[in-house]
C-alpha cells in the first residue's frame, strides 16, 4: 500500500453534493494553521479589508497542482 505525503498540498476540488457541483479546497491541519496565522498577522497590520477576498487570494497563492 502506497502512502502519499499530503503536507503543503492545497487543491481546488470539484464535487457533486446532492445535485450541485461545489468547488472547494482541501486543507491539511498544517495548511489551516498557516492560513490562520497569516490572516491574524495581516489583520493586525491592517492589511485585510475583505475577509473573503483575502481567503481566496491566500488559497490561490498556496495552491498546489497535483502531479499524476
Amino acid at each position: 500500500m502506497e502512502t502519499v505525503n499530503a503536507v503543503n498540498m492545497i487543491i481546488l476540488e470539484n464535487k457533486i453534493i446532492g445535485e450541485k457541483y461545489v468547488a472547494g479546497y482541501y486543507l491539511t491541519m498544517e495548511d489551516l494553521k498557516r492560513l490562520v496565522r497569516d490572516f491574524q498577522a495581516d489583520c493586525h497590520d491592517g492589511f485585510v479589508s475583505n475577509d473573503e477576498a483575502y481567503l481566496e487570494q491566500w488559497l490561490k497563492k498556496h495552491e498546489r497542482i497535483e502531479k499524476k
